[in-house]
């Protein structure tokens, strides 16, 4: 007997096990309850007329990056103060920079642990960042970080 007849019936009852996990995808279904709320659960109580939501994500589609797209909720950081010596200095208003150190350090931490990040492309589309751009605006959040957080 071999050492890889075990192998020979583990890949092939693997393989059918993974083909079984789309078909046991839970049905989610979504309604507004009567207060007016939106309601998602995998059960439908009698008498509510509710909508099946698909929960397979959709299929990934590449998408050119632009530069002057920008993640939602992310508003332009004010234009920096005169250059000084060749070097531009930043607001000084506290309150302004105490909103962007907020806010950069909101968008680092969304970097640093959220596994998938959606972005607007030109058109306005969602897309998935790529692991190059999620390096690239991590290094950009830093600095900002360092910038405007004393």
């Amino acid at each position: 007997m071999s050492r890889r007849t075990p192998l020979r019936i583990l890949l092939p009852a693997m393989g059918v096990l993974a083909g079984l996990l789309p078909a046991m995808a839970a049905e989610v279904y979504r309604w507004t309850d009567e207060d007016g709320r939106v309601v998602f659960s995998e059960k439908v109580p009698p008498g509510v007329q509710a909508e099946k939501i698909s929960t397979r994500s959709a299929p990934r589609r590449p998408v050119e990056s632009k530069p002057e797209a920008r993640p939602a909720g992310q508003q332009p950081v004010p234009e920096a103060g005169p250059a000084v010596g060749g070097v531009e200095r930043l607001p000084d208003d506290p309150a302004l920079r105490a909103a962007n150190c907020r806010q950069a350090k909101a968008v680092l931490t969304q970097l640093e642990t959220r596994p998938r990040l959606k972005a607007l492309d030109a058109a306005g589309e969602p897309y998935f960042i790529t692991d190059e751009e999620r390096a690239e605006r991590t290094a950009a959040a830093r600095k900002s970080v360092e910038d405007w957080c004393d």
